[in-house]
């Protein structure tokens, strides 16, 4: 499938053809590529010492996730994005780091058929937008009790570097723990020392160096790193001190 829900590193099922043995990182997989660089200056300090429900971001009613804070919404992708994420997808600019340096050569159709099989139960791809342009998607992904793998990508390069990255983050975090996940968990590359000091900042936690453990698209040996975050742990960089 093009864009499966993201899974814990020992499952098998139905991504083990497409993994073989971790040839492709499940990062690279759910194309939930960890923010760039963003700026350090100016920055909202965090909210340090766990998740406060007080809070939270205005949510929409029901399950369809629909996050609005300053200029920034987060909302379900529809058939309408299908373009627009197969663009991103297809930018070997953009999915480089998660593997495909040439993209992955996708098509509306084949985007559109992954919406379909996707739900709130299970996990959904999402929009984020700013000012109301699209900038990038993220996405979350039920893997087991109360256990979510996130994943985020920043596409439009005008819109890089400029802190929004953690902020969004922080956005779909504290929506997760609200709605009941205990844990989230992601993986970015090792060389990726960018996103490893955002998902830090948040107080994300490695727990392990996956050494030597895919091959990318130009057939080179990549290691990985595995990440996970609790409640208490949590620094909310969308909280105004």
């Amino acid at each position: 499938p093009l864009h499966p829900p993201a899974v814990d590193p020992g499952q098998a099922g139905r991504l083990s053809s497409l993994r073989q043995k971790r040839s492709i990182p499940k990062e690279a997989l759910r194309k939930g590529v960890p923010p760039s660089r963003l700026d350090r200056r100016g920055l909202t300090a965090p909210y340090i010492g766990g998740y406060n429900p007080a809070n939270r971001s205005q949510f929409s009613a029901g399950e369809t996730m629909n996050i609005y804070f300053k200029g920034i919404q987060i909302r379900n992708a529809a058939f309408a994005d299908c373009q627009q994420l197969a663009d991103w997808w297809n930018d070997g600019r953009v999915m480089a780091h998660a593997g495909f340096p040439n993209g992955l050569g996708t098509t509306p159709d084949e985007v559109s058929r992954q919406l379909a099989r996707e739900s709130d139960e299970k996990g959904r791809t999402l929009i984020i937008e700013y000012c109301g342009r699209p900038i990038g998607e993220m996405n979350y992904r039920k893997i087991g009790d109360r256990t979510a793998e996130i994943g985020i990508k920043i596409c439009e390069p005008d819109h890089q570097e400029r802190g929004l990255g953690r902020i969004v983050l922080s956005l779909l975090i504290k929506e997760l723990f609200s709605t009941g996940y205990t844990k989230i968990v992601l993986d970015t590359n090792l060389k990726n020392h960018r996103a490893q000091h955002v998902y830090e900042l948040l107080g994300f936690q490695k727990v392990r160096v996956n050494h030597d453990s895919w091959t990318d698209q130009l057939g080179e040996r990549q290691s990985s790193v595995d990440y996970e975050l609790n409640p208490q742990a949590f620094r909310d960089y969308s909280i105004d001190l």
